[in-house]
């Protein structure tokens, strides 16, 4: 029982050593990925991002965004941020709580 546990250490511990020496040697080189050509989805997705970018609404969504958000302070100071504050501490004191409380007769405890 003892050996085999050994050897399955040993075997685990010589295939990590081949893994760290052959996964450099097919990894691929930074010229060569300069060379690759696009995928046809990348190719789609960068048309596609080229198309939304050009179009009169996406311009517009960008100007709005940037106006609404004049609101300088910190989340943890807004009612959202405060009501999560709260809500996290009353969670950690419900774990504490269960955690000191709780009298299970399991032996496994």
């Amino acid at each position: 029982m003892k050996q085999n546990a050994l050897r399955r250490v040993a075997q685990g511990v010589a295939a990590g050593c081949i893994l760290q020496l052959a996964l450099p040697a097919l990894a691929i080189e930074p010229q060569q990925i300069a060379q690759l050509e696009p995928r046809p989805l990348a190719r789609a997705v960068e048309r596609k991002l080229n198309s939304v970018a050009a179009s009169p609404t996406a311009s517009f969504a960008q100007g709005e965004a940037a106006t609404t958000s004049t609101d300088s302070r910190s989340f943890f100071k807004s009612p959202k941020g405060v009501a999560a504050l709260v809500l996290m501490a009353v969670g950690a004191g419900y774990v504490v709580y269960t955690a000191t409380s709780q009298r299970l007769d399991n032996p496994v405890r």
